[in-house]
């Protein structure tokens, strides 16, 4: 784990992003032909392939120790209840809304990585967040007033569970980095997820006979991977705090995808909302100008001059 502060990670995160948000739409498309125990697990199966040959390809396929495979199950087991959860929430959800409430992850990921990893919440940080959280309530304003009529409480409940453990696993990812390259935390993280995944996928299991779902689910297969490697790459160069808000340009990409895909046209205020967090993204951005000093024990960045 370090602590890079250039634009770099910042970079990861977007593309890491972008491709998710892309696997967020092809699941919602293969959720209205088969449940979502059996997605997840195709997804799982698929990706560890990918994340697999990765591995093999960056480290020989090195087998990590003993700490680092208890580490590596507890993140796979919180991984495959976020995907559990928000698969599901996609299915009941718009896109836009699902990827929305989703965004609440950086709050989150701020608590959970102060007593984790020790890391101090910076006053930039926190204004990015606020920001966001802003953002979030301008675009879900007319639902707050006609008291949720319009979106499904569980699917809200799911996303918003979602939110939590994926918060969970990022700050865990970032915290045994150390370890273990990215592409074996990567690749026995979901090797594991499959194990796990396996009954709840049996037990649902669809015949799936159409081609294109086949081909679906190599897609979400990749790009999961793709994703959780970049995603991981950026956690294990940054801040928690400082990759977190970078989420929230994601909605920028569930209204496109959402629109392209289902038909689903935003409301004016959710192009305010969206307009309000990517200026909180643009903030976390910024690169400090003071310099980072080296950290000794927990090897996070100290910035008494921006924390609160």
């Amino acid at each position: 784990m370090r602590d890079d502060d250039t634009f770099l990670p910042v970079a990861y995160a977007i593309l890491a992003i972008f491709v998710l948000s892309t696997m967020d739409a092809v699941v919602k498309w293969m959720g209205q032909s088969l449940p979502v125990p059996q997605i997840v697990f195709l997804r799982l199966l698929l990706g560890a392939v990918f994340a697999l040959s990765v591995m093999a390809a960056v480290t020989g396929l090195r087998w990590p120790s003993r700490k680092s495979l208890k580490a590596n199950g507890l993140r796979a087991l919180v991984m495959y209840a976020t995907g559990i959860l928000f698969f599901f929430a996609l299915t009941r959800l718009p896109l836009a809304e699902a990827i929305t409430f989703a965004f609440t992850a950086p709050f989150f990921m701020a608590l959970i990585a102060w007593p984790l990893l020790g890391e101090r919440i910076l006053a930039r940080s926190a204004l990015a967040i606020g920001l966001g959280f802003v953002g979030i309530m301008v675009i879900v304003s007319d639902d707050l007033a006609s008291g949720w009529t319009r979106l499904d409480p569980i699917g809200v409940a799911c996303a918003l569970s979602a939110a939590v453990c994926y918060s969970l696993a990022m700050v865990l990812l970032r915290k045994h980095s150390a370890d273990d390259p990215v592409p074996v935390l990567i690749g026995v993280q979901t090797s594991i997820g499959v194990l796990i995944a396996l009954p709840a996928g049996i037990m649902t299991w669809e015949p799936v006979t159409e081609a294109s779902l086949w081909g679906a689910a190599v897609l979400i297969g990749a790009l999961g991977t793709i994703g959780h490697l970049l995603l991981g790459t950026a956690f294990a160069r940054s801040a928690a705090q400082r990759i977190a808000s970078v989420e929230y340009t994601g909605f920028l990409w569930a209204i496109l995808l959402g629109w392209l895909m289902f038909g689903e046209v935003p409301a004016l205020q959710t192009y305010i909302g969206a307009a309000i967090i990517v200026t909180a993204a643009l903030i976390v951005m910024r690169r400090t100008s003071s310099p980072v000093p080296q950290p000794v024990t927990r090897r996070t960045p100290a910035l008494p001059d921006d924390e609160v």
